[in-house]
């Protein structure tokens, strides 16, 4: 069990005063167990991040004991009119997707309905026979073997569909490829494992998965915005998504053109990649999550249980979690696109939720200092 186990800025275009106008204030709850001094550092920490990082427009959310303390909506939701980012803004989730996904296995695990240790040819027909004994488990934690299910770009991006570009194409394609490793030696982040996965929840759920997650998570944690789309869709209040020219980050960007990114994510993908939302769904989903009202604690426990590779050692990942396995401090993690992040810390009793419009902003690496301000131990415990 994981809990023994495992357990102001805006972009470099409004540099100048004028600018600081354009910031908006964060947005706070009436009830907050926050000190002014806490809240303080908590934005001085923001702002320099997205200075340092040149990020045009970012959300925060914080939850602790159960309950959302502090939201703030900063900078600019789209640089072309000048519209600021809000509490209402969406954001792209990117691969922090995943999370959503883990739960919504772990639920049909926790109905008796799936098996993680059940091979995947128990749900899905026609698998190649080097499939067959690829468990759920393998797929939740990256170490199928199985091949990639995109072609990836040199630099940002999401990637396109291998094959002739459709998803019948790629996933015949995929399958005529042979394995990258046998099933749990090594580890791969692979997209295929969760087109796969969604597969699984659409044949034992009975209804396609995106239509399973709005009513087995987001409807029963009020988190009635999360929505699934990518740069196709038009989906109102989401922000724009940018990125800097030629891949270039952090110290970098200095000087290099602000661009639009674009994200792409086929329907059967959305498992892997496809969440829009705020930081406050996201928050919500969280609270759900840590409360029971999504699973219980012995199943939540499980998910948050590194999985194991075939020789025994325990492998990064959870059912669908990035982990973080500092002994005192355990986080258990959503990060997506280099632009979006979640931090469980379970035995701190807080949940930190930063997202941004910047691919490349990577707020996985400060959200420790910003979950630092309110415990000291917490400040350099991610990288």
């Amino acid at each position: 069990m994981l809990a023994a186990a495992l357990l102001a800025t805006v972009s470099p275009a409004l540099a100048g005063p004028e600018a600081q106008a354009r910031v908006t204030s964060p947005q706070l709850v009436e009830e907050t167990t926050l000190s002014h001094a806490q809240r303080s550092g908590v934005e001085a920490v923001v702002r320099l991040e997205m200075k340092r990082r040149a990020i045009p427009g970012l959300q925060l959310a914080i939850v602790r004991r159960g309950r959302i303390v502090f939201q703030g909506a900063y900078g600019i939701a789209d640089e072309e009119s000048g519209a600021p980012a809000t509490a209402a803004s969406l954001f792209t989730l990117n691969s922090a997707t995943k999370a959503f996904t883990g739960v919504a296995v772990m639920q049909l695990v926790q109905a008796g309905k799936l098996s993680l240790d059940s091979p995947a040819s128990d749900y899905v027909d026609d698998l190649p026979a080097s499939w067959k004994a690829i468990t759920i488990r393998q797929l939740l934690t990256h170490v199928s073997g199985l091949p990639e299910i995109l072609d990836l770009p040199n630099g940002q991006g999401t990637g396109t569909l291998i094959g002739r570009g459709g998803e019948d194409s790629a996933w015949s394609t995929v399958k005529l490829r042979p394995l990258e490793a046998r099933p749990g030696v090594s580890y791969s982040y692979n997209q295929t494992n969760y087109v796969l996965l969604g597969k699984i929840i659409d044949r034992v759920a009975g209804v396609p998965f995106a239509q399973y997650i709005k009513t087995h998570e987001f409807e029963p944690a009020s988190a009635t915005h999360l929505v699934f789309g990518d740069a196709h869709d038009v989906i109102p209040g989401r922000v724009r998504t940018y990125r800097y020219a030629n891949g270039t980050v952090d110290g970098s960007k200095v000087g290099a053109p602000l661009e639009h990114a674009f994200d792409e994510f086929s329907p059967f993908l959305r498992t892997a990649g496809g969440l829009n939302g705020s930081a406050t769904d996201v928050a919500r989903w969280l609270i759900a999550l840590e409360n029971g009202t999504l699973i219980n604690k012995r199943t939540l426990d499980i998910m948050w249980t590194p999985g194991r590779f075939a020789d025994g050692k325990p492998t990064t990942w959870g059912m669908g979690w990035p982990l973080r396995t500092d002994v005192m401090h355990p986080a258990a993690t959503g990060i997506g696109g280099r632009r979006s992040a979640f931090f469980v810390y379970p035995k701190d009793d807080l949940a930190i939720v930063v997202l941004t419009n910047l691919a490349g902003a990577n707020p996985e690496e400060f959200i420790g200092e910003i979950a630092g301000v309110l415990n000291p131990e917490l400040r350099h415990l991610t990288p």
